[in-house]
C-alpha cells in the first residue's frame, strides 16, 4: 500500500468503520487495480429511517444503498472505488452512468449507477475535475442543502 492509498482509505472508509479508525486495523484489505478499496469496509453509522451511512463522505454521497443488503461471499462490502489519478478513471458510458459529482477539497464525487447490476458506487478521485470526467452528471453542490 502506498503512502497516497493509506490517506485516502483512511480519510473516506476508515472513518466510522466497524473495523477500526485506521489503516492499523487488523481487517484492512485493500483491493482493485487502477481503482482501489479496503474491502473489509463496513460503515458503522446507522442512522434510524435512513440505514447506513459512510462518515467521511459528503452529504449526497454518504448514504450507503443497496451494498447493505446481506452480500454473498463473492460480493464486495464496499461501494466505493478510490481513484489516486483522473487518468486511472474508466469512461463513463451507459454501463456506468455518472448520476451526481461535486468537487470538494481537491477531491471529485462521483455517485455512479451501473444498471446492468443495479448497483450505485461511489467514485472518489484525487484532483479529478468534474467539468473534464462527469460534465453532464448533476452538481450536487448546487443543491446541497436540500438534501437530508
Amino acid at each position: 500500500m502506498t503512502n497516497k492509498q493509506k490517506v485516502m482509505i483512511e480519510k473516506f472508509q476508515c472513518t466510522g468503520c466497524t473495523c477500526g479508525h485506521n489503516t492499523e486495523c487488523v481487517k484492512l484489505h485493500i483491493e482493485g487495480g487502477d481503482s482501489f478499496w479496503c474491502e473489509n469496509h463496513s460503515a458503522g453509522t446507522i442512522i434510524p429511517g435512513i440505514d447506513k451511512i459512510c462518515l467521511g463522505l459528503p452529504k449526497g454521497f454518504n448514504k450507503v444503498g443497496a451494498i447493505s443488503r446481506q452480500l454473498t461471499p463473492d460480493e464486495r462490502s464496499t461501494n466505493i472505488r478510490l481513484f489516486l489519478s483522473p487518468k486511472n478513471i474508466f469512461t463513463y458510458d451507459f454501463l456506468n452512468i455518472p448520476v451526481w459529482s461535486m468537487e470538494e477539497d481537491g477531491y471529485l464525487f462521483i455517485r455512479t449507477y451501473c444498471p446492468r447490476i443495479n448497483i450505485s458506487y461511489i467514485d472518489i478521485i484525487k484532483d479529478g475535475k468534474r467539468e473534464k470526467i462527469c460534465p453532464d452528471s448533476y452538481n450536487v453542490s448546487d443543491f446541497i442543502d436540500e438534501i437530508d
